[in-house]
């Protein structure tokens, strides 16, 4: 995947490590223990203590947040090797919930334990940062995608990240990767509607920059899709440069 790793997004440790060695630290442990989740099924219950921490093997899942009216916003999508709940299992409380998207299985380990384990083990500690900085920097984007990037933007840009960080852990080939999580979910992460996210998805599609169907990401004009993603919120009523004329797409 040479063109999505050239994407608009950046490895948050400046280097294309993956979770792997992350979870190798963490299966070490010797309390761990393999659990498995259905699709739907809670891993972390939004606002209740956080008795363990979890490391992802197989799977997708998604980290969220229920507002008052029952509206959902999905903070993360969680790939193998990725920590969800790592920050509240060490301190105590879980800030938000996560289930699964696709069967998964996970390891873990008591909370207390591995807090534990980051006293006496100093060499557990690298790891555990680097989850930590990963879940940071992915926040960042995140508030960047929904403060200042258009519709077409951040959602270009999340699947560039979602196949960046897909090639990294070796799931992606070509200028593509499998997507198993529903339109729903993309547009709970996205901050928008259903209707509006398939609207965006039907335009890109027929601009030829990319397609999202049957649960399959294919980026047809990758260099387009890197200028769509770092372009924001549309100010003026100029061309996108190199557009084609009949492109229904916004300009940046």
């Amino acid at each position: 995947m040479t063109d999505i790793r050239a994407s608009a997004t950046r490895s948050p440790t400046g280097d294309d490590a993956t979770g792997d060695n992350d979870l190798a630290a963490f299966a070490l442990l010797p309390a761990f223990r393999r659990r498995q989740f259905q699709p739907d099924q809670e891993v972390i219950r939004e606002g209740d203590p956080a008795p363990h921490a979890y490391a992802l093997v197989s799977g997708w899942a998604f980290s969220y947040r229920l507002l008052a009216d029952g509206t959902r916003q999905v903070l993360a999508f969680h790939i193998p090797g990725d920590m969800p709940g790592l920050a509240d299992a060490l301190l105590g409380r879980s800030s938000a919930g996560c289930k699964a998207a696709t069967p998964i299985v996970a390891n873990s380990l008591p909370a207390y334990q591995l807090r534990a384990a980051l006293t006496h083990d100093p060499g557990l500690a690298a790891p555990v940062l680097r989850a930590l900085s990963r879940e940071a920097v992915a926040a960042q984007e995140r508030m960047v995608d929904l403060g200042r990037r258009s519709a077409v933007a951040r959602t270009v840009h999340m699947l560039l990240e979602l196949g960046e960080r897909l090639q990294r852990a070796g799931m992606a080939v070509g200028n593509g990767y499998a997507c198993p999580i529903s339109q729903i979910l993309l547009a709970d992460a996205l901050g928008l509607s259903a209707i509006h996210l398939n609207r965006v998805l039907r335009r890109l599609r027929e601009d030829g920059v990319l397609r999202f169907r049957a649960g399959h990401v294919v980026f047809d004009d990758p260099a387009r899709a890197r200028r769509l993603a770092l372009s924001s919120r549309q100010d003026t009523p100029e061309p996108y440069p190199g557009r084609p004329r009949h492109s229904t797409l916004p300009g940046p």
